[in-house]
């Protein structure tokens, strides 16, 4: 009721801390004052409608271009088919826009150019992408599997192993 934030992020602390993400979910969504919070509860609970619900909203508030490919990544979480050319074409769309805009954050570009790569779209430009992500974290290995995985879809099987070999040697 008093709508002061260190009381509104008290009770958002004391929901997390009993685990009770259920009730955080109903406090959020009539309090109305954090959807960026009730966006990534959402998320976490794989309540993909319901986050895509928010996400224009949340892009509205800040025109911040991840939520664009935020949408992109929802669209294909919430899809009950995969393999659907048109949906996939719609996620395509919205990591093109995210991208046009600005944004090249490495989580996106993975998730786009691994699509590129897994939905047999565009495999070379899938792998281009998903090395740009990797000039950010050359390290990670959700990204060097992805690259493996380009690697075997365009028969270069020696290069995917070596990639493969090192994610098995370094997570197990």
């Amino acid at each position: 009721q008093d709508n002061d934030e260190q009381y509104l992020t008290k009770i958002i602390d004391a929901y997390i801390y009993k685990r009770d993400l259920d009730g955080a979910i109903v406090f959020l969504e009539a309090d109305q004052s954090r959807n960026d919070i009730l966006y990534e509860l959402y998320k976490r609970e794989k309540q993909f409608a319901k986050a895509l619900g928010l996400v224009d909203e949340l892009y509205n508030e800040d025109k911040d271009a991840k939520w664009i490919a935020e949408k992109g990544v929802l669209i294909f979480e919430n899809s009950k088919d995969k393999n659907d050319k048109k949906m996939i074409q719609d996620v395509i769309s919205h990591f093109e826009k995210a991208i046009e805009l600005g944004n090249d954050d490495s989580i996106y570009l993975n998730y786009y150019g691994y699509t590129l790569i897994d939905k047999e779209v565009d495999v070379k430009k899938g792998i281009d992408i998903i090395e740009n992500a990797l000039i950010q974290q050359p390290d990670n290995m959700y990204y060097l599997d992805s690259l493996a995985w380009g690697y075997y879809k365009e028969r270069q099987c020696d290069k995917a192993y070596k990639l493969m070999k090192r994610v098995v040697e370094e997570e197990g």
